[in-house]
């Protein structure tokens, strides 16, 4: 049985479970790392995030996450954490989590339920644009999002001529219709000072899936955020912290 701080199990969980945008994962604990690899079922983002975790080799197939954060919730600030497996080799049927003075039992599901995460995303040899947003940065963004409404999308475009980068959030004024137009409110962040730079016409990602990722990770100092020309953005807070966003219009 291994006791460890209850911080440290939830954060784990919130960043893959994004705000509620993916529920069903396969966590492994494995050499002493606790692993999960997610998918959003448009297949708009994959995801690996580890920790060390000093606990033998198990596997947790959980089908509902937010039950499980919320039955969680309502135990000491320091829990112990117990695996019983049961059939397949590693596979636990029953997690138990207990503190001084209460004890949570969760019956986790067959593995055959939780969808597959395919490969990660093969990327091209070298991203054309890397940008390094600090904790102040990474707040304001999120804050901008949230004063937005009906911004499904966000935009990324790049100047060769300039050697400027730019985060375009547009709020849609007209409900009947998903096209922009003059008339819609937008804020746009600019970042400045790229050489070599590339033109990026208008490589759209979901708004929604960027912001729970930076909300996820916000007790993080700063993020690498790498853009590729076919549309791929890989967001990463350390090498255990890792988001691969597709572009609406890859390609």
């Amino acid at each position: 049985m291994l006791t460890l701080e209850k911080s440290l199990l939830t954060n784990f969980i919130k960043k893959y479970h994004l705000n509620g945008q993916v529920e069903a994962v396969i966590i492994t604990v494995e050499d002493k790392k606790m692993i999960c690899n997610f998918i959003l079922p448009d297949d708009s983002m994959r995801g690996r995030i580890s920790m060390d975790f000093e606990h033998e080799n198990v596997e947790l197939p959980v089908m509902e996450t937010s039950a499980v954060l919320k039955l969680i919730s309502g135990l000491d600030n320091t829990v112990k954490f117990k695996a019983t497996t049961a059939g397949e080799a590693n596979v636990v049927k029953f997690l138990e989590l207990s503190d001084d003075s209460a004890k949570l039992k969760i019956i986790l599901q067959n593995k055959s339920l939780i969808p597959i995460v395919p490969p990660n995303i093969k990327l091209p040899n070298s991203p054309i644009v890397n940008l390094q947003l600090d904790s102040q940065m990474m707040t304001k963004m999120s804050k901008v999002i949230s004063s937005l409404n009906r911004c499904e999308k966000f935009s990324v475009t790049s100047d060769s001529l300039t050697g400027k980068v730019t985060f375009n959030f547009t709020e849609n004024m007209t409900i009947s219709t998903t096209e922009t137009s003059a008339d819609d409110n937008t804020f746009s962040f600019n970042f400045e000072g790229f050489e070599d730079l590339p033109e990026i016409q208008e490589k759209e990602f979901f708004t929604n899936t960027f912001k729970n990722v930076l909300d996820a990770n916000k007790e993080s100092d700063s993020c690498t955020i790498d853009l590729y020309k076919v549309g791929f953005m890989h967001i990463s807070f350390n090498s255990d912290i890792n988001y691969y966003l597709v572009s609406l219009n890859v390609g």
